[in-house]
């Protein structure tokens, strides 16, 4: 799942997890996320998440979700510098994080990464088709 609340950069993100092979339900904020973490739970297994977002941080966001469903892995995503990133609590050296703007193979390979356990794509379509949603 992506949550990022910047409508043009959810659009662009959502389209390159797509185009490598990445089932993928978008969110613009952290209400809307928990409707759809509700209702496809049981097929997410990664959350995207912009750090820094209106009413609902994505840490919190990531951390409710966590609690629901614990196996649940995380990918940040900001623009923001490490001491903004520690006032949400986070480490940059102890999560799995993407610095704004990142390029397309950066976002594949850490989706890859959290979801597979591996940062390189897999060689067959029918391992594609069963890729984990997002």
């Amino acid at each position: 799942m992506l949550v990022e609340n910047d409508a043009d950069i959810r659009i662009l993100t959502a389209r390159i997890l797509e185009r490598g092979g990445f089932g993928v339900h978008s969110a613009s904020c952290a209400d809307e996320a928990f409707d759809i973490f509700h209702r496809n739970k049981k097929h997410i297994n990664v959350l995207i998440t912009d750090v820094v977002m209106p009413k609902i941080s994505g840490p919190e966001l990531a951390n409710r979700l966590i609690k629901i469903r614990p196996e649940l892995k995380v990918l940040y995503m900001s623009r923001y510098t490490n001491d903004k990133l520690e006032q949400y609590g986070l480490e940059v050296s102890e999560i799995s994080y993407l610095d704004k703007p990142f390029n397309p193979a950066a976002l594949i390979s850490a989706a890859n990464k959290l979801a597979f356990d591996f940062a390189e794509p897999p060689n067959t379509i029918s391992s594609l088709s069963q890729k984990a949603a997002m």
